[in-house]
C-alpha cells in the first residue's frame, strides 16, 4: 500500500468530512438549544436517519473520489507516476471505505453520548452489541451506495439522470412487489437483529447488498481503466 497515495485520496474527501462534522455539530446545537441533552431518547432516533445519511454521503463520496483528478486537472500527472491504474483505483476504493466509516461513526457518537447522559440507576445497560450490529449493517449499505455511485459517475454530466433512474427503478420494482427486491431493502437491513435475546441476521439483505457492492466496485474499476478511452468517448 502506498500511504502517500492514500493520504492524497483522503485529502480529496476532506470537504465531505467537514460536511459530516458540520451537520453533526448543527444537530448537537439544535438539541442543546431545544431540550436538555439528558432528556433525549437515545441512539434509537439515529437509526431512522442512517439510511438517508448513508445515501446522501455515499453518493457524494463515490462521485468525488473518482472525479477529483478531472476537477483538479491532475489526471495526466497521476498517469505519469509509476503506479498502475488498478493500484491507484484500489487506493481510491480504500479512501471511500474509510470515509464511509467516518460517516457512520460521527453521528452515532453524538447519539451514544446523549444516551449515556440519559442513564439512570433504573436504566438498562447500553446495548453495545446491538449498536455494533446496526453500524455494521449501515456500513454494508454504505459500501453498496458508494460502489454504485463510483460506477455511475462515469456518466459524468448525466450522473443525476442515471442516479435518479436507478432510484426510481428501485422504488417502482419495490411497489410492484418483485420478490427479489426484498434482498435490496435497506429498511430490512439496518435494524436491530436482537429480538428477545436471540440474534436474527438479515442474511438475504447482507448477501444482496454485498453482491451489489462487488458488482459496483468491479464495474467502476473496469471503467476507470478506460476513463479516457472508449467509455469516455462513447458518453461524450
Amino acid at each position: 500500500m502506498n500511504l502517500t497515495l492514500l493520504i492524497k485520496e483522503l485529502k480529496g474527501l476532506k470537504l465531505c468530512a467537514l460536511l459530516v462534522v458540520a451537520l453533526s455539530a448543527f444537530e448537537v446545537i439544535y438539541i442543546l438549544a431545544s431540550d436538555f441533552p439528558d432528556m433525549q431518547s437515545g441512539y434509537e432516533e439515529e437509526l431512522s436517519g442512517i439510511i438517508f445519511n448513508t445515501l446522501f454521503f455515499g453518493l457524494i463520496i463515490g462521485v468525488t473520489v473518482l472525479s477529483q483528478e478531472r476537477t483538479q486537472q491532475t489526471q495526466s500527472f497521476m498517469d505519469g507516476l509509476p503506479v498502475s491504474r488498478w493500484r491507484w483505483y484500489l487506493h481510491k476504493c480504500l479512501a471511500g471505505v474509510l470515509m464511509m466509516v467516518f460517516v457512520q461513526a460521527v453521528p452515532m457518537v453524538g447519539s451514544l453520548t446523549f444516551s449515556w447522559l440519559s442513564q439512570t440507576s433504573l436504566s438498562k445497560a447500553m446495548p453495545w452489541l446491538e449498536v455494533s450490529w446496526v453500524l455494521g449493517f449501515g456500513f454494508i449499505f454504505g459500501l453498496a451506495v458508494v460502489s454504485m455511485s463510483m460506477f455511475l459517475c462515469f456518466t459524468r454530466q448525466w450522473f443525476p439522470l442515471f442516479a435518479g433512474l436507478v432510484l426510481w427503478g428501485f422504488v417502482w420494482f419495490r411497489q410492484a412487489g418483485v420478490p427479489w427486491m426484498a434482498w435490496l431493502d435497506a429498511s430490512d437491513l439496518i435494524v436491530s437483529p436482537i429480538v428477545d435475546g436471540v440474534t436474527h441476521l438479515p442474511w438475504k439483505q447482507i448477501f444482496g447488498f454485498s453482491s451489489l457492492s462487488l458488482i459496483g466496485f468491479l464495474g467502476a474499476g473496469i471503467a476507470f481503466q478506460w476513463r479516457d478511452g472508449r467509455v469516455s468517448h462513447w458518453m461524450e
